[in-house]
């Protein structure tokens, strides 16, 4: 906070001959401590993966994170002097713009998301979803040898109806409710109208496919959070080292060009 009040103050104060931009030297002064910050916000970055638990908190990591970046984001603002073109400098201040942004909303994404995943998934992990969904659609297959007529209808119809092979991205975008009993209501109401053991067997099906909704739902949510952090990290990550490539250039253009 001390840093960008200082760097306001002296971008209103400086004694500079011309109008601000990085070519003055109080740019070039704030050119570098911007390339200082990058270079530490990375170094926190992958500290924050290596480190062992008890030296320093998640939250002060991510505090100095969050902070550090608003700070680099201002400083480099003043460095640029608002002077932006189609040329490679203007092009360095918004891929670190990029990643600067996406790491706000990977705070927002991990402020929420692990304690979601965790709530959805209980003690429970992906594979032991899969599997206590697998072994209800064995069951569901069992019921279905005794089955005929309506009930053996709406047996295949859920047993069709499985969600667990689809990719990150659709459980992304897609509904995360399965409407069972709204799918299958007229088969359901036939059902019903059949003989004593047809019922059943009819109710044991119904049974189960109120279990497979409630697991194929959690498994859509294992997917949506799971999809929402990759995706983060496919952004963040790459876009991180290209901001610092094209930050290299900009300083080899600057100095070559000098």
């Amino acid at each position: 906070m001390a840093l960008m009040v200082v760097a306001i103050g002296c971008y209103v104060f400086a004694p500079v001959k011309t109008e601000h931009n990085g070519g003055t030297w109080f740019g070039y002064t704030l050119g570098v401590i911007s390339v200082g910050l990058m270079v530490w916000l990375a170094a926190l970055g992958l500290r924050k993966r290596l480190i062992r638990p008890g030296k320093w908190s998640q939250k002060g990591r991510t505090s100095a994170h969050v902070y550090l970046g608003i700070a680099l984001a201002l400083i480099a603002t003043l460095h640029t002097g608002f002077q932006f073109g189609w040329n490679v400098h203007t092009a360095a201040f918004g891929g670190m713009m990029i990643v600067i942004v996406s790491g706000f909303i990977g705070v927002a994404i991990y402020a929420t998301v692990p304690s979601k995943l965790s709530e959805n998934s209980g003690s429970q992990t992906f594979v032991e979803l899969k599997s206590q969904l697998d072994q209800v659609n064995l069951q569901l297959d069992k019921v279905l040898f005794e089955l005929d007529g309506p009930s053996l209808k709406l047996g295949e119809r859920v047993l069709k109806t499985d969600g667990v092979l689809v990719s990150q991205l659709r459980a992304l975008f897609s509904q995360v409710a399965l409407p069972v009993f709204e799918q299958f209501r007229d088969s359901i109401q036939q059902a019903r109208n059949a003989g004593a053991i047809e019922r059943d067997l009819s109710l044991t099906v119904l049974r189960l496919t109120q279990s497979k909704a409630a697991l194929v739902k959690r498994i859509r949510l294992h997917q949506r959070y799971k999809a929402l952090i990759s995706i983060w990290l496919a952004v963040h990550v790459p876009f991180t080292f290209f901001s610092i490539l094209l930050v290299g250039i900009h300083i080899f253009a600057v100095f070559y060009y000098w």
